[in-house]
């Protein structure tokens, strides 16, 4: 996400990635005002009296609403914002009916917010934060391999491959492998495309020794080794949360994520300043204990839908007024999928209450 011109509250917004309407449906805000294009169709009538063959076109406009509700689309590539037209120089569309605004990538519009919250600054910030740092995780076995992506605050898996490398069985002796070359190829395509600047390599060590033979010069100087138990999600989550691999993964806020996450639940277990559930949470916003708030997106999805997010939006105020940090998790990831369970919010606590 692009800021290509600020004031105060105002803000002008280039759309640059999918990761970008997670943000801006956190940033955004019931009664902000949005300015950009939009399209409806029209109706043209062939004569005055529109008795003739009609004829449907798609037309552009330009208009300002100010925002009911936002929504993400799922398995859609574009973030849904509806309201109510308030600056509209066209007849077809008035001032005081309603319309959505679909921002897709590369769309450029304008955001006049009444407030900005301190998490929204936050998350602001975030979005903006040049990420510099493409990170490819390979997870491999003997037969198995899984590549995926880091992103700010998601785990795009990419490819799995499967081969067979030598074994000690006589019967298998003469059968050519080319597993690792295969990796290789894949690690090497995935670097140009994608500009990949670290890799990280989860295995044995007994694998690690013969893929590391077979890894191409410019993959092998950006690439660190580390032991992983498993290739599956599981095993990405063990990277994420491995201390040595700290300073490679300091950008990336999924990693930070999953910490906050493993700290909650040893808090939890001790039964010692921690809290989850929207009764209890409210409680501990009200009583300005709220330390860290965890809440998942797909709650405030859920909320949004209902048209009950004033609810959650009050507890983000109150933790914000409070000087507590909030952190809106993925419900798509590992730890997203942790917090649902448990209601979708809960809260790391100054003092227990």
């Amino acid at each position: 996400m692009k800021i290509l011109n600020k004031d105060k509250n105002y803000f002008k917004i280039q759309v640059t990635s999918d990761e970008d309407f997670w943000y801006l449906s956190q940033i955004i805000s019931e009664e902000d005002y949005i300015m950009a294009s939009t399209y409806r169709k029209i109706n043209l009538s062939n004569d005055s009296n529109g008795d003739a063959k009609s004829k449907i076109v798609k037309k552009k406009y330009h208009i300002k609403i100010k925002v009911k509700n936002i929504n993400i689309e799922k398995n859609t590539h574009f973030l849904k914002i509806n309201g109510i037209i308030c600056e509209s120089k066209y007849n077809e569309i008035p001032n005081g009916t309603y319309q959505s605004i679909n921002l897709e990538i590369n769309d450029i519009f304008e955001l006049l917010k009444l407030k900005i919250w301190d998490y929204q600054k936050e998350k602001i910030h975030e979005a903006t934060k040049p990420d510099t740092d493409n990170i490819l995780i390979c997870l491999l076995d003997r037969e198995t391999a899984k590549l995926c992506i880091i992103g700010k605050n998601n785990i795009e898996n990419i490819t799995n491959l499967t081969g067979e490398v030598a074994k000690k069985d006589k019967r298998l002796i003469n059968i050519k492998s080319t597993f690792y070359e295969d990796i290789n190829k894949s690690l090497e395509d995935i670097k140009k495309n994608r500009k990949i600047t670290h890799i990280i390599i989860g295995c044995s060590k007994i694998f690690a020794n013969e893929i590391k033979k077979q890894l191409g010069e410019s993959i092998n100087k950006i690439t660190t080794f580390t032991t992983t138990n498993s290739i599956t999600q599981n095993g990405v989550y063990e990277i994420l949360k491995n201390p040595e691999l700290k300073g490679i993964l300091k950008n990336k806020n999924i990693a930070e994520n999953v910490k906050l996450i493993e700290e909650f639940l040893l808090r939890l277990s001790k039964e010692n300043k921690v809290c989850y559930g929207y009764k209890d949470v409210k409680l501990a916003a009200e009583s300005g204990a709220i330390e860290t708030l965890i809440i998942s997106d797909n709650l405030i999805f859920k909320y949004q839908e209902k048209e009950k997010y004033n609810l959650i939006n009050d507890i983000l105020k109150k933790v914000s007024n409070t000087k507590g940090n909030i952190k809106i998790i993925n419900s798509k990831e590992q730890n997203g999928k942790k917090i649902d369970a448990i209601g979708g919010i809960c809260a790391l606590l100054k003092f227990n209450i």
